[in-house]
């Protein structure tokens, strides 16, 4: 997996995205379920432009998502500190479900 966020970052619109490969070397493919946030549109429940993110995985080998997001629906840097759980489906897709909590 490479993951990126994508869009501009002082927008709503930022999110994030991941390829796989099977070499560390490429050829990389874009997932098709791209971006990774759980909804898919997460204006659409208050939260704004989820991305810059680190992958941390805790002693019980759960995965987390440490990014920030936007504090309203403007453009601008008034971001703050989140962090969710990473996922991995049945279909080895990766999904995070952001949550709004300041």
């Amino acid at each position: 997996y490479l993951m990126y966020s994508g869009a501009g970052a002082d927008t709503m619109y930022y999110n994030l995205g991941y390829a796989t490969s099977s070499s560390p070397d490429g050829t990389f493919t874009k997932s098709e379920t791209n971006p990774i946030s759980q909804p898919q549109s997460p204006p659409d429940v208050g939260i704004y432009g989820p991305g810059h993110h680190a992958i941390w995985e805790d002693g019980e080998g759960k995965a987390w998502v440490i990014y920030h997001q936007q504090r309203d629906n403007g453009t601008g840097w008034g971001r703050f500190l989140c962090m969710d759980e990473l996922e991995v489906n049945g279909d080895g897709e990766l999904e995070v479900t952001f949550t709004r909590d300041e």
